[in-house]
């Protein structure tokens, strides 16, 4: 939610009832998108502390001598605004010193809407690193890899000058360009890369969550990829036909970039009629995910909703279809909108952003 006072210089930590924000748009600003945001900060060796903003605000920074502070025990909400009463603020409060005041963070601004983002992303993006070698023909060298929760690998291409990025982009500066890598079997969080002059050159190596796993990616050399659409065509050798591939938005020149396939028989859950393999379409299959039709599965049973915990399912959460009495001829996939959907993440929740 978008704070009390938002972007008019008096932000306050007070709650607000109805969460401008998570709810609705406000007078300055749309519903929060959720969106991650990459930005250019600028030259280190000239950059003055404090002079760049991200858009996230904070109201004790921006308003510290009358942001207040609410607390909420025992159901109870309270909003403290002063050092005496029933209720009343630290003795120390505020935590900083007045003359450090910085209003423009009660401005919340929208990720590639009114922030000054140079490129988003639809799920959690973590890990960056530059790659700096010379594998993949040079291609990637001097560009930056990041690691998204959602299991994928995206490389962010700048300019000659390393300070603007020339990635392909849509709606809300959001990045369009293919992965190098996705659906690998975990969902990366950093990543580190190997240079020229270091052991195992051009390498990639990515530390994931679940199973303490680490992959590492090789450079792949001498290889053309016309990236055709042809179901017949395989460029990159991954068992995936380069339509598949593009109907899913992976990339047709990594082998390391695979579409999503649950039963592993070398067809995309996209255009895989039973993506179960258990001899009943998915139009008409109340457990598309699972062969057994939920015999093999016993009460009780936990579902922490927590990332990729158990590992299977929708969203690795353990759904292994939707709760429904007839699909009406419908595919499960075309049932929900992922991207209005937020799996797992630190609090244990399956959340719906938006509904009608």
């Amino acid at each position: 939610m978008l704070p009390a006072n938002e972007e008019v210089g008096t932000a306050t930590n007070n709650y607000i009832q109805g969460e401008p924000g998570s709810t609705s748009g406000t007078l300055y600003d749309n519903m929060v998108n959720n969106l991650d945001n990459l930005h250019y900060v600028g030259d280190l060796s000239s950059y003055v502390p404090g002079s760049f903003y991200g858009g996230h605000p904070n109201p004790t920074r921006a308003n510290p001598s009358g942001a207040g502070l609410y607390t909420h025990s025992g159901g109870v909400g309270v909003w403290r605004t002063g050092k005496t009463g029933a209720n009343p603020l630290p003795a120390d409060w505020p935590p900083l010193p007045l003359t450090k005041a910085h209003p423009i963070e009660g401005d919340y601004q929208n990720p590639g809407e009114t922030d000054n983002a140079v490129l988003t992303f639809q799920s959690s993006t973590n890990g960056i690193v530059e790659y700096t070698a010379s594998g993949f023909r040079g291609t990637m060298k001097g560009h930056l890899l990041v690691a998204s929760f959602d299991g994928t690998i995206h490389k962010i291409t700048l300019d000659d000058a390393g300070t603007a990025v020339i990635s392909t982009q849509g709606n809300k500066r959001l990045n369009e360009d293919l992965p190098i890598a996705s659906n690998f079997g975990a969902e990366p969080i950093d990543l580190t890369v190997q240079g020229d002059n270091a052991i195992f050159p051009g390498t990639i190596w990515a530390a994931c969550y679940g199973g303490n796993s680490i992959y590492v990616f090789e450079p792949e050399e001498g290889t053309t990829c016309d990236a055709v659409y042809s179901a017949t065509v395989d460029n990159d050798g991954d068992g995936f036909s380069n339509a598949d591939e593009i109907d899913n938005g992976s990339n047709p020149c990594s082998q390391a970039s695979k579409p999503k396939d649950s039963d592993g028989d070398g067809q995309s859950d996209f255009n895989d009629a039973d993506d179960d393999n258990d001899g009943i379409a998915d139009t008409n299959d109340h457990f598309p995910l699972d062969a057994a039709n939920g015999k093999t599965t016993n009460l009780p049973i936990t579902y922490e909703l927590f990332n990729n915990d158990p590992g299977r399912g929708l969203f690795g959460l353990g759904f292994k279809g939707l709760m429904l009495l007839k699909q009406n001829g419908f595919n499960y996939q075309d049932l929900f909108d992922e991207q209005n959907l937020v799996a797992g993440g630190a609090v244990g929740a399956l959340s719906v952003v938006s509904v009608s």
